[in-house]
């Protein structure tokens, strides 16, 4: 024991029974984890694309109205032309809004599956956190 002490490395290794046995018990919950940061980062990719189509839609329609404005010198094209524009820039707003509270929603449900998932007493029984959740948070119909 004091040669232990002694020594610059006082770690003590941990026989290999032991490490196979943590390692054993930490590959079903890095699996689960695994799974639920690749359907995290699939959702991600979902709500950055929606996002970037509609800040698309915002620039064609922003160039388009500002076109008919500044080439047209009849007010009633010019005032359809800005009610166009702001009628569409306000269903992008509401769009934005309904997408991040959908979003939201299906991020949470995420989390709490994997967290379900991973903190459940069995380690493996994944159908039984699923269908908790379900009952928690119902899913949008597709």
């Amino acid at each position: 024991m004091t040669d232990l002490l002694k020594t610059e490395n006082s770690a003590v290794p941990l026989p290999a029974s032991i490490i196979g046995s943590v390692v054993e018990a930490w590959q079903m919950p890095t699996k689960i984890l695994s799974e639920e940061h690749a359907e995290l980062l699939e959702e991600g990719w979902t709500i950055t694309t929606t996002w970037m189509k509609r800040r698309q839609a915002t620039i064609d329609a922003a160039m388009k109205a500002a076109d008919v404005i500044l080439h047209s010198r009849n007010p009633v094209v010019i005032t359809t032309a800005y009610s166009d524009w702001l009628t569409g820039s306000v269903d992008r707003l509401m769009a934005n809004l309904n997408d991040a509270c959908d979003h939201s929603v299906r991020l949470a449900q995420i989390g709490q599956e994997s967290a379900m998932a991973f903190f459940s007493l069995q380690g493996d029984n994944r159908a039984s956190g699923s269908e908790a959740c379900a009952t928690i948070i119902e899913p949008k119909p597709s």
